[in-house]
């Protein structure tokens, strides 16, 4: 089904992500500037009743004096209460001030006060003279609205003879904060900005080679294997990149062996059917005479085997590759198996025409091997260098080991590999000499299917040749043969 939205699936993580940073971020925000819009709330009240506390004490103390009829008998004095200066320090800062005698009689009081209940002015006025302060920061009774209190007693001599009580308005205190907090608030609106911004960067950023990935997975499916993405940096993207680019490589290399494959098998296929169908094709009419036909069905019969040779070698290079042929593995003396490589391209030859040696030093010893598969190995190198050394020429096996390996060598003083065809020489099909049809007794992948059988035991096999001097092939085997002989995959 066709997405008619298209840009949902492209932008789906961005929008995630950028979704997730931006709430995440809003989050943080609104929790940091509420937190600390209550502690300049909690600092405002706190440094508001330490004020009022100094003020009271001020007032307390001036309030001591007898003239101003605090004193229980004594005439009050409103007028000179109202006329000291503490009062018109608080009355113009916007405090309500009670003034009250010890048995809780309001005395004094300032505008704005209200009305305050007897039972409870006795209990702030019993409070303040039992322990010289309001213990509640912010109370609602006996005022009107929440108000920030403090307190002191007023004593004459030793005696407490009064209490004096000042609050402001909550909501006043909070108003005189306004300035701190509304920047605080400001300050928050401009972080939510530059956090919004800095999520869409960093969901932008995070997305970007993930949808990259995305692009170039859709091109490779499409069939551009040559689509790599950017690696950047060098955190887990970046490996994921690689190994992406590693994946794509490897993919685009498996295809062109594959056609490669194909082309190769349907030349090599073709070349014996197209004797074997003339043949057939003269039998049938009646062309080929009758003292030549033994001939014909012994050619025929030569390009059947090389035709069923080419496909055990196929079937059997498949299995090596992926490794689903077991090995027989044994201790085999390494002298053996090259007088043995020696003997048989002797025998196959049927000509002493090219020298044929062993140089085999003590020190290889014993190897754990699968001798059938080795000495497949060594009869294909030594074939080869049949195959292109000179009558008059020399083919040399040789053989050294140290403790935990044992080194061969097929050499020849044949004319060499070109530098250019040297990498390839172990590829399936490949000739070195394309000018040079192959001789009919190989099929193409003898030294694929060393390579395979090498690296099946755990070895290495390379190849070092100069044009003119002849070439050598080596192989390296660990002495204690694979590590596991489980080859099956």
């Amino acid at each position: 089904m066709t997405n008619r939205w298209p840009w949902r699936v492209r932008w789906s993580l961005r929008a995630k992500l950028f979704i997730a940073f931006m709430l995440l971020g809003l989050l943080v925000i609104v929790a940091t500037t509420l937190l600390g819009s209550r502690l300049l709330q909690r600092s405002a009240v706190n440094d508001a009743r330490i004020s009022l506390q100094q003020m009271a004490g001020s007032l307390a103390a001036a309030l001591a004096q007898p003239e101003y009829g605090v004193a229980p008998g004594s005439k009050v004095q409103a007028s000179a209460i109202s006329a000291l200066p503490a009062t018109t320090k608080l009355r113009e800062s916007g405090a309500t001030i009670l003034v009250a005698r010890a048995n809780g009689r309001l005395i004094y009081t300032s505008r704005g006060a209200g009305r305050v209940g007897a039972v409870a002015l006795r209990e702030l006025v019993d409070e303040v003279l039992l322990t010289g302060h309001v213990r509640q920061s912010v109370v609602s009774e006996p005022f009107r609205q929440a108000t920030v209190l403090a307190g002191a007693p007023i004593s004459n001599g030793h005696t407490l003879v009064g209490a004096v009580v000042v609050g402001r308005s909550l909501h006043a205190v909070r108003a005189a904060e306004g300035v701190p907090g509304a920047l605080l608030w400001r300050a928050a609106l401009l972080t939510m900005v530059l956090s919004i911004l800095l999520s869409l960067v960093l969901a932008s950023s995070l997305a970007r080679p993930v949808g990259e990935m995305v692009r170039a997975t859709e091109e490779i499916r499409r069939g551009n294997l040559s689509r790599r993405v950017p690696v950047r940096g060098h955190d887990e993207m970046a490996v994921l990149a690689r190994s992406f680019n590693s994946m794509a490589e490897r993919l685009e290399q498996l295809l062109h062996d594959r056609r490669a494959l194909l082309v190769g098998v349907s030349h090599e296929l073709r070349t014996p059917l197209t004797p074997i169908q003339g043949f057939v094709q003269a039998l049938a009419d009646g062309l080929v005479p009758e003292d030549e036909r033994h001939r014909t069905y012994a050619v025929i019969q030569g390009e059947v085997a090389r035709l069923r040779r080419l496909i055990d070698d196929l079937f059997e290079l498949s299995k090596l590759e992926t490794r689903q042929m077991s090995l027989r593995l044994e201790d085999v003396a390494v002298a053996e198996l090259l007088h043995a490589a020696r003997d048989r391209a002797v025998v196959v030859a049927h000509s002493e025409s090219t020298r044929m040696e062993v140089a085999c030093d003590p020190s290889a010893g014993v190897v754990r091997v699968d001798p059938d598969r080795l000495f497949q190995v060594l009869s294909n190198l030594v074939g080869n260098a049949q195959r292109f050394t000179p009558p008059g020429g020399r083919i040399t096996l040789r053989a050294s080991g140290t403790d935990h390996q044992v080194h061969m060598e097929v050499e020849d003083t044949g004319s060499g590999i070109a530098p250019e065809d040297l990498p390839r020489v172990f590829d399936r099909f490949y000739t070195v000499d394309r000018s040079r049809s192959r001789p009919a007794a190989g099929t193409g992948l003898g030294l694929a299917l060393a390579r395979e059988i090498v690296h099946v035991h755990g070895g290495e096999i390379g190849v070092r040749s100069e044009v003119g001097r002849g070439s050598v092939f080596w192989i390296d085997l660990p002495r204690q043969g694979p590590e596991s002989t489980d080859t099956t995959g």
